[in-house]
Order: C-alpha cells, then sequence, then structure tokens
C-alpha cells in the first residue's frame, strides 16, 4: 500500500513567527526522512504557537496517516488502527483513512467492523473502485455472494478497464444466479481484451463454454490456457472428447 504524500515543503520563514516555522520545517524534514512520530512531535509544537497553522494541521493528519501504513506493513494492526484514528482528528473527510482502516481490520478478520471502515469511505468517495473491490473482499470472506458480486460489478462500473475486476465480477456471477452466470463471458472476455496472457480469465471462459456445450470455443481457450503455462491437459481432453461426440451425432 503506498502513503497518501511521499514529500513535503519547508516554508519561507517570511510567512511564519521564528518558532513556529522552526518546529513546522523540523517536522517536514521529520516526515520526510520518514520518522514520522517525530515529525507530528514538531507539528504539535507549530500548532501550539500558531493553531490556525493549516498546513501543520493537515501534515500531522498525513503523518499519522503514513506511520499506520508502517505499522500495516509490520503486521501492528491495532496500532495502524490507533494512528488512523487520529489521523481522522485532522483529516475525517479524507477516504483513504477509512480505507487504512477496514484493511486492518479484515485483516485481524473483523469483517463487520471492516465493511463499515469501506461503507465510511465510500460515502465520501462513491467513485473509488478500489473501495468497491475491497468491500467486496470482506463479503467474499464472509459468503455472501450477492453483496460481494453488487461491490465487484459497481468496481467494473468505475474502472472498466481493470481486468482484474472483470475477471472477479465474472467469477462471482456464477455463485448467485443462472441469469447472472450467462453474463460472466462478457467479463472474462474483457479482462482476455485488457490481458492477453490472462490465464485465469481463458480457464474460467472454457469452464464457461463447457457449462453451454461449446466445445469448439472451449478448447481453444484451454489450449491458449496451456500455452500460457496452466496445467490443463486433463481439461483439454475432457473439451476434445466432448467435440469430437458432439460432432458424431
Amino acid at each position: 500500500m503506498k502513503s497518501l504524500f511521499l514529500f513535503l515543503f519547508l516554508v519561507p520563514v517570511m510567512l511564519l513567527a521564528q518558532g513556529e516555522i522552526e518546529h513546522y520545517n523540523n517536522g517536514v524534514k521529520a516526515h520526510n526522512s520518514g520518522d514520522y512520530l517525530k515529525a507530528i512531535e514538531c507539528y504539535e509544537k507549530c500548532l501550539a504557537i500558531n493553531p490556525k497553522n493549516k498546513e501543520a494541521h493537515t501534515n500531522i493528519g498525513t503523518a499519522y496517516y503514513n506511520a499506520s501504513l508502517t505499522a500495516f506493513n509490520q503486521g501492528a494492526h491495532d496500532q495502524s488502527i490507533e494512528y488512523c484514528t487520529k489521523a481522522l482528528k485532522y483529516q475525517p473527510d479524507n477516504p483513504e483513512i477509512y480505507y487504512m482502516i477496514g484493511t486492518n481490520q479484515k485483516r485481524q478478520k473483523k469483517y463487520t467492523e471492516a465493511i463499515a471502515s469501506y461503507t465510511n469511505a465510500l460515502q465520501l468517495n462513491g467513485t473509488s473502485a478500489k473501495l468497491y473491490a475491497a468491500r467486496a473482499w470482506v463479503y467474499n470472506d464472509l459468503h455472501n455472494h450477492k453483496a460481494r458480486l453488487a461491490d465487484m460489478k459497481k468496481a467494473v462500473e468505475h474502472e472498466p478497464d481493470n481486468a482484474e475486476y472483470q475477471f472477479h465480477c465474472g467469477k462471482f456471477k456464477q455463485d448467485v444466479s443462472p441469469e447472472e452466470f450467462k453474463t460472466a463471458e462478457q467479463n472474462y472476455t474483457k479482462a482476455i481484451e485488457l490481458n492477453p496472457e490472462y490465464t485465469e480469465a481463458y480457464t474460467e471462459r472454457a469452464a464457461f463454454y463447457m457449462t453451454f456445450q461449446e466445445f469448439k470455443k472451449a478448447l481453444d481457450d484451454l489450449k491458449r490456457a496451456k500455452d500460457l503455462g496452466a496445467d490443463v491437459t486433463h481439461l483439454v481432453e475432457a473439451a476434445q472428447f466432448e467435440l469430437e461426440m458432439q460432432e458424431q451425432d
């Protein structure tokens, strides 16, 4: 996962009081060097002098977010959530912070909480494909097939050129209803158009074709998947057999 900001910028001395600028710039230097807790300390000293310093106020939120990212990467999920909670005090309208909280909660298998966090993020940014996909995977862990498909459809709607979203949208359809499953081919085909080496998409589309007895199409996809390194020899043989039997009728 990536942080919100990589580098922050120093402020000219002429714009702020001497003590205020010193603490602010020290915060920026610490922030850019990756010492986020030191940066927070400096920004707090800056705000003690001037509570109206908007840049310091925003930067504390970013520093807490980046500290949460570091904790997440270390597997310290409770600490990561704690830092995010503090970040929200400074950036309450930042959906990325709720996303980070939700991702931590999913790792902890706190699924109800994760859904709530992703939902909060979506209330702030309802066009984020990433957020819909993230919530879809929580529903996947809960075996809520309809909800995971609904969210993956929204992910595809907002980011149609994402091959992964297209593939999973197609795959999720088979567990919802026959009517949904009949349209899965469209998603697999789009995923392949976006990524011609998408082995799983060829394999799943082949399974789709086999279901509807389109064995020639299935065989073509399975051969392509095999060329890409998939172990589908037994499926190729099955499709070949079914095709031969179909042609004899």
